[in-house]
């Protein structure tokens, strides 16, 4: 870990106030949703998932998240939601995203 210099700040701006949402899914169904994020953190900036991408929401319901594209203003977060007999019903979750100048 590289200590960030007094100087730098990094902010992470979603659309949405960054929740993504898949509507309504079949018990055994797959979606992908894209988000594109704007980043304010150096020049060469790294957006990480603290934990991870993938996520288990329920019985049958998995997600898995990713950052991609990333550029010195923008990067894109993508969620591919599956379900695999999956019982009725509505799943949520949260991350954290990270960002870093390196």
């Amino acid at each position: 870990m590289k200590p960030v210099a007094p100087d730098i700040e990094c902010e992470i701006s979603i659309p949405g106030d960054g929740v993504l949402h898949h509507t309504n899914i079949k018990p055994s169904q797959s979606d992908v949703l894209t988000l594109s994020g704007e980043l304010n953190c150096g020049g060469k900036p790294k957006v990480t998932i603290v934990g991870g991408g993938n996520l288990i929401l329920g019985k049958g319901v998995t997600v898995d998240l990713s950052v991609s594209e990333i550029q010195a203003t923008r990067f894109t977060l993508t969620s591919s939601l599956r379900t695999n007999n999956a019982e009725p019903g509505e799943y949520r979750t949260a991350v954290v995203l990270v960002a870093s100048p390196y």
